[in-house]
């Protein structure tokens, strides 16, 4: 926005100035005035003295060095660019500091103060006769300490003002217009820090039958409330103005509030501003901020319809849903951080996210409309309503079937995203949660609920056999019960699950079937290949995989996390992967134990079995074992036996035999063995067969 507007500006001085021969003129504290001077070698001291000079024309510039300068009742009587951008230009001086009595005038980057501040005027425009004010633009300058910033007077029409990013603060008015003057249209005072005024903008309503508008929106105008902002408005709307853009109770900019990114407005919707959320919508950066405050129109308190195309995020300052006519999403998205109300909602392919504990209330007879790829995640409810005997309702996604009876008082909550994902008998279900509340439930006709949901909602749910099991409790807190198992229909993405005879309302979720894990993992295994370890493994699908997490003991116990290795996401094909433990060899010997952790994309994991390899073959028994408390098995690992059978048998160190069984066994092997259930203890585990006949201890280790 504010690119385009100096574009404009800049056109405009090119057209305006086009036909002068423009010279820059530099002004400095060590410079003289002499009518020689004027260079950059040999500037000019003062500014009245450069101006007053002939040599000086329409359409020159003058660059002010940096430095103070004590000089006052500069007469501008010329077309002129008075400019200190990039220095610290600092003018004390008698009032009125600067007194424009030509067109064409652009005042930049300059610090004006007073050198006493009664009856005092900053930048002081005035026509004489006839003459208007035409095409003056005041930029980037602070004006600050004056009885008035800014002041137009003599009856002066004022055309093509640009009052624009000027810091125009702590004066008794910020820019004042005395009586008579009038303001054309095309003038704009915008982008400007104008608190701490006693009064901040423009008066002009004294000018009977004047309708031109002034553009003075998206100003910081500090806490000031609308009385404080313009003298006097009458009923003639001749300032669009915005006095709650920003509020300032928290911001920290060192220029008291003033926005110049507008990366976080604040919005009141006042008489005079009606539309007061469209301007902070066109005006906020893109991942910005918007805080809604309380209308101050009695009449009606409901901020207008906006369409988001960037991403916003909304805050409220009330615990009461504040009420907004309409919500669309077009390629932005927008986050609620506060209670909200509308009428209509648009889903278009950006989402609409409701963070926290926040909820987004429909009035009643919303409409909600669905035209893109984009999500609803959050808490979205009704207002009370009763639904009459006889009628049926379909709202976010629930349908019920009519009834015998009025259900009065009911409300419907949808919520969405992670936060709506129940845990039901150790399985997870759809990332939607539905709460019927109907508060007299006493005899209830059986009705019929359809409940439907997007794809895009399953999470780790798989229905593909088009079987589902429908949930309900009484509260949160409460556990879940079963309703019923029931076929899903699919179309459209859209899936659809039907329970009948329900007399009852409460908190409803779907799982699938069979609660499928994220991995159907077909064998995990460990091979030495010298001098590193392989570990190869086969997943016969995924569901929602996210990664695998490789981990390494020495004790089969203590696991620590060697690498990760990226998963497919979904897949129904058998597919294998492989990965390279390089230190293995380098840092341990004897017996080494591997497992996964595979990680879905909500953060859920599963182990999988334990596999070892054998590093080398110093010192190390022909047969180990490893088991765990309440396992009812444990692992036998071989190294260099002969291949053939073997009697295996268990005992505690009292020799009270636990387990004996004949078992073929080959080298370099693991084998799971059902031994029942071994406490906490050391254990001897014995193997003869083949000549051979082998022992060693092992530890039946307590479960983390």
């Amino acid at each position: 926005m504010r690119s385009i507007r100096f574009f404009l500006l800049a056109a405009w001085l090119c057209l305006s100035l086009g036909a002068f021969a423009q010279t820059t003129y530099y002004v400095a504290p060590e410079g003289t005035d002499e009518p020689t001077s004027g260079t950059d070698a040999t500037p000019f001291k003062t500014i009245g003295y450069a101006i007053s000079q002939q040599k000086v024309v329409n359409g020159d510039i003058l660059q002010i060095a940096a430095g103070n300068y004590t000089e006052g009742n500069i007469l501008v009587n010329k077309s002129l660019t008075i400019t200190g951008l990039g220095q610290n230009v600092t003018i004390t001086g008698i009032s009125p500091v600067l007194r424009v009595r030509a067109n064409g005038v652009n005042i930049q980057g300059l610090n004006i103060s007073p050198e006493t501040p009664e009856n005092s005027v900053g930048i002081l425009f005035e026509s004489t006769g006839s003459e208007g004010i035409d095409n003056a633009i005041i930029q980037q300058n602070t004006i600050s300490g004056f009885t008035s910033g800014i002041v137009f007077q003599n009856a002066a029409l004022v055309n093509n003002l640009n009052v624009v990013n000027n810091i125009i603060t702590d004066n008794t008015n910020g820019i004042l217009a005395n009586q008579g003057v009038q303001f054309l249209g095309t003038s704009a005072i915008t982008e400007n820090n104008l608190a701490g005024n006693g009064t901040a903008i423009v008066n002009n309503s004294t000018v009977p039958n004047n309708n031109n508008l002034i553009n003075a929106t998206a100003n910081w105008w500090g806490a000031a409330g609308a009385p404080s902002v313009t003298l006097e408005i009458n009923d003639v709307n001749r300032v669009i103005y915005s006095p709650w853009l920003r509020d300032g109770a928290d911001d920290s900019d060192e220029n008291e509030g003033f926005q110049s990114s507008f990366a976080d407005l604040g919005v009141r919707r006042t008489a005079t501003n009606l539309d007061a959320l469209t301007e902070a919508n066109d005006l906020i950066a893109a991942e910005g901020s918007i805080t809604l405050y309380p209308s101050q129109v009695n009449a009606d308190q409901t901020y207008e319809g906006i369409t988001i195309d960037k991403n916003i995020t909304f805050e409220t300052t009330t615990n009461d849903p504040l009420p907004i006519e309409s919500i669309s999403t077009g390629s932005g998205s927008i986050e609620i951080e506060g209670p909200l109300k509308v009428n209509a909602l648009v889903l278009g392919d950006g989402n609409i996210v409701v963070s926290g504990s926040n909820v987004l209330t429909l009035n009643e007879g919303a409409s909600i409309t669905e035209n893109g790829s984009g999500q609803f995640l959050g808490e979205i409810k009704t207002e009370d309503f009763t639904l009459e005997a006889g009628n049926d309702l379909n709202l976010l996604g629930v349908s019920i079937s009519s009834g015998a009876e009025d259900l009065s008082n009911i409300t419907i909550s949808r919520k969405t995203g992670d936060n709506a994902v129940a845990e039901v008998d150790n399985a997870r279900s759809i990332q939607v949660m539905w709460d019927i509340n109907v508060p007299n439930q006493e005899n209830i006709s059986p009705r019929t609920l359809t409940f439907s949901w997007e794809n895009t909602y399953d999470g780790t749910m798989d229905f593909s056999n088009n079987k589902a099991v429908v949930w309900k409790r009484t509260a949160s807190g409460e556990p879940w019960q079963l309703v019923e198992e029931t076929s899903v229909s699919t179309t459209d993405n859209i899936r659809t699950v039907e329970v009948n005879n329900i007399s009852s309302f409460s908190e409803w979720v779907i799982t699938d079937e069979d609660n499928p894990l994220p991995v159907e993992l077909t064998y995990f295994s460990a091979s030495l290949l010298e001098p590193h370890v392989e570990l190869n493994w086969e997943t016969a699908s995924e569901i929602n995989s996210d990664f695998f997490a490789i981990e390494r003991s020495e004790n089969g116990k203590d696991f620590k996390e060697i690498g990760q290795l990226k998963a497919a996401g979904d897949s129904d094909i058998p597919l294998q992967y492989s990965y390279i433990d390089e230190q293995a060899s380098k840092r341990f010997s004897g017996s080494v134990f591997y497992r996964l952790r595979t990680v879905d994309f909500d953060g859920s994991f599963e182990y999988s079995d334990i596999t070892t390899v054998t590093l080398s073959d110093d010192d190390i028994p022909m047969i180990t074992a490893f088991a765990r408390e309440g396992q009812q098995s444990l692992k036998l690992f071989t190294r260099a036996i002969e291949p053939g059978d073997y009697r295996v048998w268990v005992t505690d160190l009292s020799g009270r035999k636990i387990f004996e069984q004949d078992l073929q066994l080959l080298p370099k092997e693991s084998y799971e063995v059902s031994v029942g259930n071994l406490s906490q203890s050391i254990y001897l585990i014995r193997c003869e067969g083949r000549q051979l006949a082998l022992s060693n201890k092992f530890r039946v280790e307590e479960i983390d």
